[in-house]
């Protein structure tokens, strides 16, 4: 990764001096120096966003399993209801 200078000594020294220093607000400050390139990533956010996308992965399996149960069922009473078409159709063409 290559060193880039986002901000002159004076400006990071306005910047401290008059803004509370945490952490959103100097990944503003960079993001605003270096037009939305760069950001400072809060380790519990990345910890929250992949908690999120598990437990979604697991509601989409869990919808999954459902479809394909339901499927089964269709597919099952599809074959069920042909085959006794299938039979009565038989009947009636050997009378």
């Amino acid at each position: 990764m290559s060193t880039q200078n986002i901000c002159t000594p004076q400006e990071l020294k306005k910047f401290a001096d008059s803004t509370e220093l945490t952490i959103d607000n100097l990944s503003k400050f960079i993001a605003g120096k270096t037009n939305q390139k760069h950001l400072i990533i809060q380790r519990e956010l990345v910890k929250d966003l992949n908690k999120q996308l598990f437990d979604n992965t697991v509601c989409i399996f869990d919808i999954n399993r459902f479809l394909n149960e339901v499927w089964d069922k269709v597919v099952s009473t599809n074959r069920a209801t042909t085959d006794k078409w299938k039979e009565s159709l038989e009947l009636l063409e050997s009378r």
